[in-house]
């Protein structure tokens, strides 16, 4: 039922800074998040399930996480290259993913492995698509290879790190197009053309060992030196969106259930299911850029 959950625990970035009563509060946002989407689900059908569990054990090294990011691309058919939308491809797999207001420093996102529905929550105070990105990548790592761990290990996060790194930058692809030493240039155009950071495209050159580690460090300093560890030189144009519970609400709008109804259903404020949804209040039509 849809009380059933209030054991599971979630993973969260950082956790060893943050406070439990923040952790609770993070929680309880996917919680809402999946009220949500369970009681949409009941009206409109969402993708499957199809998150594979590949566990690893907590001490898996870097080639063998790789090997799992490796795996999942293979049976999710994702095209070689950059992937195109993230968020959507994790979405098309039966994960719900939303974007809350997470007022924290340390907590960019994190998910809950929900058995009916995992939950990944991204900050929308942030604001920066390329570590958005990321972020989905790390946390599809975490719901993939392991199971929420009361030691909050930093080795799980340094293995969803590893994840999210084969995943959006398959090492296969990119070795070849990776600097050896900080060429600026290079780094933006791979930026932008494979949507993760050059700070990420940095530690990939390193992790491959493409980049030296003496260029490796040398090419953080020239970043924290001009400021670009704070805001890099090239922006990526779109942020990334979740679409698949907005649509869900379009689609019961159409038939005869309105959001009050559905928000009254689950004893929710119907602001704050809107909130969850991203749904926009205004009805007409947005241009698609």
């Amino acid at each position: 039922g849809i009380g059933d959950v209030a054991e599971v625990d979630g993973f969260f970035r950082s956790l060893r800074s943050t406070g439990v009563r923040q952790r609770r509060s993070h929680r309880a946002k996917a919680e809402l998040v999946r009220l949500v989407a369970v009681a949409l689900e009941r009206l409109v059908k969402f993708p499957a399930r199809d998150v594979p569990p590949l566990p690893v054990p907590p001490d898996a090294a870097r080639q063998e996480v790789e090997a799992v990011a490796r795996r999942v691309r293979e049976m999710w058919a994702l095209p070689n290259g950059p992937i195109v939308n993230v968020i959507r491809t994790v979405e098309r797999h039966g994960v719900v993913v939303a974007r809350m207001l997470l007022e924290s420093d340390t907590v960019d996102a994190f998910s809950v492995p929900f058995p009916d529905r995992p939950v990944i929550v991204l900050g929308k105070d942030k604001g920066r698509p390329d570590r958005s990105r990321w972020d989905c990548g790390h946390e599809l790592g975490h719901l993939v290879m392991h199971d929420p761990d009361p030691q909050r290990s930093r080795h799980l996060e340094d293995q969803a790190n590893w994840f999210a790194a084969e995943l959006l930058l398959p090492a296969g692809e990119v070795r070849d197009l990776l600097p050896s030493t900080a060429d600026w240039k290079v780094l933006a155009d791979l930026k932008v053309s494979w949507g993760v950071s050059m700070n990420a495209l940095l530690q990939r050159a390193k992790a491959l060992g493409v980049m030296p580690e003496a260029a490796y460090v040398q090419a953080l300093k020239t970043m924290s030196t001009r400021g670009w560890n704070r805001r890099e030189p090239v922006q990526l144009a779109t942020v990334e969106e979740p679409v698949l519970l907005s649509r869900a609400a379009e689609l019961i709008a159409d038939g005869s259930t309105t959001l009050d109804e559905l928000a009254g259903g689950i004893g929710l404020p119907v602001e704050l299911v809107i909130d969850i949804i991203g749904a926009s209040s205004d009805p007409r039509p947005s241009v698609e850029f």
